[in-house]
């Protein structure tokens, strides 16, 4: 689509679709924002410690590479505010686990209590591929749920992420996707409680182009990878990156996760009035 701008018009080339217009009139600058926000929400005001300095990367192996990095942080009288974590901690890259080597959940759940008594936090990273695996909690409770994206035939959608063979979660069901979710999110915060959540991979990615994906016939586990058996249909990517966020969104602001999402509920609902 190519847009031009002149002095007295603006100018559309398109191939199809429908376009919605919205016309703003303000008639001052200040008008116009709120007639903007009148129509995509007002924003909410994140929490205090966002807006401090965060520490992101991927890479540490250990939760002592963490503690190093942090240490570091203020062996040069630099602030830290926030210390985030990428798949490394991850049991097998599988979302809500936690190595049980490299970042023993007791260990981690120590470390994280120790960064909240010096006034700092911990944003885990989440990923929205649930692995094809038999002994993953996530893959278990979400099958009984029914909450995955079927494909073509009517089976769970099978894809390919960071954990190998991979299934991703129907963010549009509000009803059944939505509180399978965030009780998963709860029992992770139970094991360790973080303070955000930072959403990955939820375009959703998938390594496996193709509109059905199968494990090779040897295969029964997200050990292995999925293999294409046709096209690429990537349609509902965008629509399931929005719709995840929101889902987390929700959990966090409705205070489910701790009583400090309390102020973020209060900001929200302000916001909506």
């Amino acid at each position: 689509m190519d847009i031009e701008l002149h002095e007295t018009s603006i100018t559309y080339r398109v191939i199809g679709g429908v376009l919605d217009f919205y016309f703003f009139t303000g008639p001052g600058p200040e008008a116009v924002v709120q007639q903007y926000q009148d129509v995509i929400g007002k924003p909410a005001m994140p929490p205090l410690w966002a807006l401090g300095f965060h520490q992101c990367r991927w890479g540490y192996k250990t939760l002592a590479d963490v503690k190093d990095v942090v240490q570091r942080y203020k062996s040069a009288n630099l602030p830290l505010e926030v210390m985030w974590a990428d798949i490394d901690y991850m049991d097998r890259y599988r979302d809500f686990t936690f190595d049980p080597q490299r970042f023993k959940q007791q260990e981690l759940k120590g470390y994280v209590d120790s960064l909240h008594a010096a006034g700092q936090r911990w944003v885990p990273i989440t990923d929205c591929g649930i692995p094809h695996a038999p002994d993953d909690s996530a893959f278990i409770s979400g099958m009984k749920a029914d909450v995955f994206i079927k494909d073509v035939t009517g089976a769970p959608y099978l894809g390919q992420v960071w954990p190998g063979a991979t299934h991703y979660p129907d963010f549009l069901s509000v009803n059944k996707t939505w509180p399978w979710w965030k009780q998963e999110l709860q029992d992770m915060w139970n094991k360790v409680p973080y303070d955000g959540m930072w959403i990955d991979m939820n375009e959703a990615s998938n390594f496996c182009d193709g509109e059905i994906c199968r494990l090779p016939a040897d295969a029964a586990d997200s050990e292995h990878d999925a293999v294409s058996s046709a096209e690429s249909d990537n349609t509902l990517q965008a629509i399931i990156g929005t719709v995840d966020g929101g889902a987390t969104t929700e959990d966090q602001a409705t205070g489910a996760l701790s009583s400090g999402w309390q102020l973020i509920l209060q900001v929200v609902q302000w916001g909506k009035q």
